[in-house]
Formats: C-alpha cells, structure tokens, sequence
C-alpha cells in the first residue's frame, strides 16, 4: 500500500515519500497521509516546531559532576567545592557548599547557569 503525504503551500516541514518529516523553520504544520489506492484511508497530524533555545534539559557533565533535573528541581550531583545558580540575567538565584553527593535546588520554572567545581552547565528547569 501506498502512501501520500501532503503540505500546505508555506511548509514548515518537508516530508519524505516514505513519511519521514524534516523542521524546515518555526512554526505549524498540519501532515495528512492518504493512501492512494482510493481506499479513502488516511490519517493527519499536527505537527508544532518550535525555536531550539540552545538549552536542553542537561547540556552538559563530567565524569565527575553531573546536573540534572528531577522532580522539579536541579540536581547537582559529584560537586566537591560550591555550587552557584544563577539566571540568564546574571543574578546568582542559589548557593550551596557541596559535599560530592547531590544536592538539589528547588527554583521556578526557567533557564539556569550551574557553577559547580570551577565548570559550568546550561540547564532548563
């Protein structure tokens, strides 16, 4: 059976003949795959792309130091020396004195600068 993929006339996305679909900018974009063997079959999806703010949920450990998010918190686990938060904007937001194991900070939602260990880490929160 086979399958065909149609877009608007701005596409936010490319599609493949075989379906596999490409961001092509920002934006939305609704995706209909129809079988053309004039079953009437066919099937869409919405797809939304959104800008990469650079910034995913970790960008970045060592073997030695990990940050991460859990339970809405950052996590810095394997620091030995203090760990430093700060915005975007600079402002330091926290503070601690490490001990090497983790130690968790509960802010509001956002993008964060970790300081942990003379390294530093983007994280989204």
């Amino acid at each position: 059976m086979h399958r065909n993929f149609g877009l608007t006339h701005n596409p936010v996305l490319s599609v493949t003949p075989d379906g596999l679909i490409t961001a092509l900018r920002v934006g939305d974009e609704l995706v209909t795959a129809k079988c053309v063997d004039d079953s009437g079959v066919f099937d869409s999806i919405h797809v939304y792309v959104e800008a990469n703010s650079g910034v995913e949920n970790v960008a970045g450990s060592t073997p030695l130091i990990s940050v991460y998010t859990a339970n809405g918190q950052i996590v810095v686990a394997g620091a030995r020396d203090e760990i430093r938060i700060y915005t975007l904007a600079g402002s330091l937001t926290a503070y601690a004195d490490a001990c090497g194991n983790e130690t968790g900070f509960s802010l509001v939602p956002g993008f964060y600068i970790v300081y942990a260990d003379g390294q530093t880490f983007k994280v989204k929160l």
